[in-house]
Order: structure tokens, then C-alpha cells, then sequence
């Protein structure tokens, strides 16, 4: 097998004379590079470096802290101190709090929300940019309607902001949580000018700017960009208008080689498809099989039940069992129940997450069954969450617990088996899962505690001994390594996950997705996701990573070229004895 350089680097390399300057559009240019820094439901992020002092306005900052309200505050070192977790400022948004505290910035400040699994907040930060993306979001009780948004920060002092479609300002619950504000202020009570209107543009004399929506979705900024450029004292206002042109990178299809140990269904508001059924985990010589079937019995819990953290919104409560049970590793004497909705199999219990990810499960310390939900037994009428062994099955039941905010009761019961292994989730009435006024939706499954490779959402109303290993793997991956953007010469792919000894990766290029089996050709479990068209890269590995360069001349010949990668590696997985990884696509643009 000859593995060329590809087609696609050699006309890179043959037409690097830069034609003629792009201008640059309003495009985003996060997540990717970047870093996940999670999400949550009202909650300041811990601090982070910018990658360099910024200007403010006659002060320079080091770090920040973020918020998922769609806001920034400023500090060096944590000085001035930003506002905690669950402080009212972070969902009152008006001008008023703008200029009253920390110095902050605001990309959209109202009542935002996680969207659902793919919701997350990266930032890139570096010497020349700092950009935050607050990636799939939505306004509190608009399911429907998720966005993106973004900040970046420049050494000049500039800050720019990018507005998805969709991004609006139109939260139901009122007391002025439905205001939306876009600005800046060096708080610590400044003075409060007079708002302006963003998307006229103009100049202003003072040091705090902002725009302030006070009527529900009339944010007028949705797929359009924004420019602040500081004049010392004051600031110069461009509208940038619409994303024209952008770079895009896109992931498709799954790598192979590895075992998964984690299974899931993200459900969004009003999908809840589980009602009336159990989801059976049986366990097996090495990890489970995973069934669904209609009915099963919910055993009521008897008047000795214990109470799990009695009458408490976000809280958690450790149970001794009778005898140790099997599980990933070994076995455990000891479960830990959190009111959100999760059953740990031993370990030490950490915080509590109201809003359920995918992310979330994936890294979730412990080993753990989830019915991940904003359950809040502490609201009036709401039944109460309890634990009991009757026999050789411990009970964790959710008796007509409420769903926060809502009182829509939900009825489950998860069935421990201590001798076997055995776990069942038994779903009775869930109309509080089920309600499509509840954003926060429901998340069902299972992970081998740490770091766990995503195996995809199955369908556990349909599920068939899906197969969930003790002790998984990551497949062979692939993703863009940068943004394709003209003249970015440090782009890739990057290739991770490649089994040992490695050291050597193979990356094919092509201009079409494809779907073929591998298996006959005795890659078990492995697909060919491109046509390979352009050839292959050879490249070198170090723990199992590696980086395919391909360089993009800034010249608008490339503008709009689209290209898909995916990776091989040599493997003792399969007869093969190689691998194949997902694929990626990546189209060049501003």
C-alpha cells in the first residue's frame, strides 16, 4: 500500500502565493480550538486566564470568569471578587446591574439555559485572542429555540461579538428576567449613561456601553456580529452584519477497535418515550446487557423506607447493603443516591448537577445509573425519594417527586439486584419527564465511572442487548485540529486514540461521504466514512496522538473547498489487524 502525500496537500503546497487579501467576516471561530469548560443553571465558572492583559477602558485585566447568562466579568487574580453561583445578579439583567458590580462584559445577558446534550462553553484563549462560545443555549421555557454565542477579546482593547440565529431575549418568567443587555462596564457603581441602538452603530464618550432590551424577543442582533473599538475614552460601535463565507469543521460516523462502557437517551422537553416500560441492565461475565420491555412492577415503598436527604432540593444520602454487589471492577457495599437522579455504585459522592449533559454522564466520577432529571421533592406536594432492601434487591424510589418549577409529578423505581448485579429502572407515571414545559429535559443511562468514550445516543425504548463493557476504550478518532480559515498554516487533523505500540497513523483524504462496511474485509465493526479521493498522509505518533498539517494559504482560490478525513492504524482488534477512526469534514472560509 503506498501512502502518498495527498492530492489535496500538493495543490496546497503548489498555490501558496497568497492572490489577494480576504476581508475578514463575522464568523465564528470557536469551539474549535478551545476547551470545554462545562455548563450549569445559574453558575459563575472558575476563573480563567485571558492569554493576555486586556484593556478596559484605562484599566487592564488578566483573567475572567463566565457565566452560562451569556455574560463575562473581569478580574486579576479574582480581584475584584466576581459574583457566586446562584447570585441573583446572574439572571436580572438590566443597566442598572451592569454598572453596580464586578466590571463585566455582555454578549447577551438574559434568563439563558443549557439547550440540552450538546450544550457547553469553550474558550480559546491566546496571546493574540480570547474568544468564549456559549454553545447551544436557550432561553428558559423556549425549548424549541437553541444559539450560539460568542465574545472575543483582542490585545487592542476591541471586543467583538457574534449572534447565532435564534439568539433572543424572551424568558416566562418574569421579574425582569425576560430583559436582554448587550454592553460593557467597569462596575463598582459607575455612572449609568443612556442606552443606545447596537445595530445603528455610532460613538459614545463614556466608559460603560449598552443596549437594553426591555419587551420579550426583541433582540435585534440574531445572526449578525458586533464590534466595540475603544477611543479612550469611550467607543466606536460597527455592526458587522451576517456570517458570510465562514470556515466549518463537522464530525461524522464512529471510529472502531474500542469497547464502550456507557450507554444513554437524551430526552428533550416533552420526548420522554420510556413511560410504562423498564430499562433491564443484566449483568454479564464483563459489563451488562442492556433491554427494555413494557411494564414491570413498581414494589411501593414500605413505612420503613428511608428518606433520601428528607425534604432537600439538591442533595444526596450513602446506603449500606446488606452484602457487597458485583459491578465495574469488583463489587460495592455501598451506594450513594443523589435527588437528581442517580444511583452511584460506591465512591466518594461529589456535587450535585441540576442540568443533565451528555458530557456530564460521560465524565461522571463515579460509576452510575442515571434518571438525570432537575427533580425537587422539597416543593409543596411533592412526594418523597426513599431507599429500602427488601430480600437481595435494594429499592431507590422517586415516589411522585415534582420536577423543579413545575409540580408535574414522576413516578420510577430503580431495582438493585445485590447478588446478581442486576439493575432495573422501572418507569411508572412520568408525566413530569414527559412535560414539554420542563427545559431541562431527562437524561437516561449508565457509565463506568471517569472519562468514558461516547458511544452515541441509542433508543432504549427499543433497545437489544446493547452490550456495555467494565472496562471501555476510546475508538480511533479524528477531528480538525484549528479552524479552516484562510491563511491559517497551523491547521490539521489530528488523530488520537492510536492502540500501542502505534507509532504511526495513516490519514485518508476525499471530497465524498461513504458508508461501506469493512467488516467482509476483516476490519470487524469498521466503516469506510470517505472516497478517499485525495490520497494519504503518513504521520508519527506520540501516546497515541498525532497531527496531519495542512496548511491554507490565505488566498481566496481556496475559499469555500471542502474536504473529509479519516484515519487507520494498525490494531490486534480485528483479523485485519487495522482500525478505522470517525471522519471529519472541513470546508475553508473566513
Amino acid at each position: 500500500m503506498n501512502y502518498n502525500r495527498t492530492l489535496f496537500l500538493a495543490v496546497v503546497a503548489a498555490m501558496s502565493m497568497s492572490m489577494s487579501q480576504a476581508l475578514a467576516q463575522n464568523c465564528f471561530h470557536a469551539p474549535a480550538p478551545g476547551i470545554a469548560l462545562g455548563s450549569g443553571t445559574d453558575v459563575v465558572l472558575p476563573m480563567q486566564s485571558i492569554g493576555f492583559a486586556f484593556p478596559l477602558q484605562g484599566s487592564t485585566f488578566t483573567d475572567l470568569h463566565i457565566s452560562d447568562h451569556g455574560i463575562v466579568f473581569l478580574s486579576n487574580g479574582g480581584v475584584p471578587s466576581p459574583p457566586s453561583s446562584g447570585d441573583p445578579l446572574l439572571f436580572s439583567p438590566s443597566g442598572a446591574n451592569l454598572v453596580s458590580g464586578s466590571p463585566m462584559i455582555a454578549a447577551l445577558w438574559t434568563d439563558i439555559v443549557a439547550a440540552g446534550a450538546t450544550s457547553q462553553i469553550w474558550l480559546d484563549a491566546g496571546p493574540s485572542r480570547c474568544t468564549v462560545t456559549w454553545q447551544d443555549v436557550q432561553i428558559f421555557g423556549m425549548a424549541e429555540i437553541s444559539f450560539d454565542l460568542q465574545l472575543h477579546l483582542l490585545p487592542s482593547g476591541t471586543i467583538e461579538f457574534a449572534f447565532g440565529p435564534g439568539a433572543t431575549n424572551a424568558s416566562g418568567v418574569g421579574g425582569g428576567s425576560e430583559l436582554g443587555v448587550c454592553g460593557v462596564s467597569l462596575g463598582g457603581g459607575a455612572p449609568l449613561p443612556g442606552g443606545m441602538d447596537l445595530s445603528a452603530g455610532g460613538s459614545v464618550a463614556t466608559a460603560t456601553l449598552f443596549e437594553q432590551w426591555t419587551v420579550p424577543a426583541t433582540f435585534d442582533l440574531a445572526n449578525r456580529g458586533l464590534r466595540l473599538a475603544p477611543t479612550s475614552p469611550g467607543w466606536l460601535v460597527t455592526p458587522l452584519g451576517a456570517p458570510v463565507g465562514c470556515a466549518s469543521t463537522s464530525n461524522y460516523g464512529t471510529g472502531c477497535g474500542a469497547d464502550l462502557d456507557s450507554v444513554y437517551e437524551r430526552f428533550a422537553a416533552g420526548a420522554f418515550d420510556l413511560t410504562g416500560l423498564t430499562v433491564m441492565f443484566r449483568r454479564t461475565q464483563y459489563g451488562y446487557a442492556v433491554t427494555s420491555s413494557p411494564g414491570g412492577s413498581i414494589v411501593p415503598p414500605s413505612t420503613t423506607a428511608q428518606p433520601v436527604a428528607a425534604g432537600v432540593q439538591d442533595g444526596q444520602e450513602q446506603f449500606l447493603l446488606s452484602v457487597p454487589m458485583p459491578m465495574a471492577g469488583g463489587s460495592t457495599d455501598v451506594v450513594n443516591v443523589t435527588t437528581k437522579g442517580q444511583v452511584e455504585l460506591g465512591g466518594v459522592p461529589g456535587a450535585i448537577v441540576t442540568s443533565p449533559t451528555v458530557v456530564g454522564l460521560l465524565a461522571w466520577p463515579n460509576t452510575c445509573f442515571h434518571c438525570w432529571h432537575d427533580f425537587d421533592q422539597s416543593l409543596p406536594g411533592s412526594g418523597a425519594i426513599t431507599f429500602e432492601e427488601i430480600g437481595s434487591v435494594a429499592y431507590v424510589t422517586w415516589n411522585a417527586v415534582h420536577s423543579f418549577q413545575f409540580g408535574v409529578p414522576s413516578t420510577l423505581q430503580f431495582q438493585l439486584d445485590v447478588l446478581t448485579g442486576d439493575v432495573a429502572i422501572v418507569f411508572g407515571a412520568t408525566a413530569g419527564l414527559a412535560d414539554p414545559a420542563n427545559p431541562n429535559g431527562c437524561l437516561v443511562g449508565y457509565s463506568v465511572g471517569g472519562a468514558s468514550a461516547d458511544p452515541g445516543a441509542a433508543d432504549l425504548s427499543a433497545a437489544g442487548a446493547i452490550a456495555v463493557a467494565d472496562a471501555g476504550g476510546f475508538p480511533l478518532a479524528i477531528a480538525a485540529e484549528g479552524v479552516p480559515y484562510l491563511g491559517n498554516l497551523g491547521f490539521g487533523v489530528r488523530v488520537s486514540n492510536v492502540p500501542a505500540p502505534g507509532p504511526i497513523a495513516f490519514v485518508y483524504f476525499g471530497d465524498q461521504a461513504s458508508n461501506l462496511s469493512l467488516t467482509f474485509a476483516g476490519l470487524t465493526n469498521c466503516t469506510a466514512l470517505s472516497n478517499f479521493l485525495f490520497g494519504s498522509s503518513t504521520i508519527g505518533t506520540t501516546a497515541g496522538t498525532g497531527v496531519a498539517p495542512v496548511a491554507i494559504p490565505n488566498s481566496v482560490v481556496f475559499l469555500g473547498f471542502t474536504v473529509n478525513a479519516q484515519a487507520l492504524a494498525l490494531s490486534s482488534a480485528n483479523p485485519a489487524g487495522l482500525i478505522t477512526s470517525n471522519a471529519t469534514w472541513f470546508t475553508v472560509g473566513h
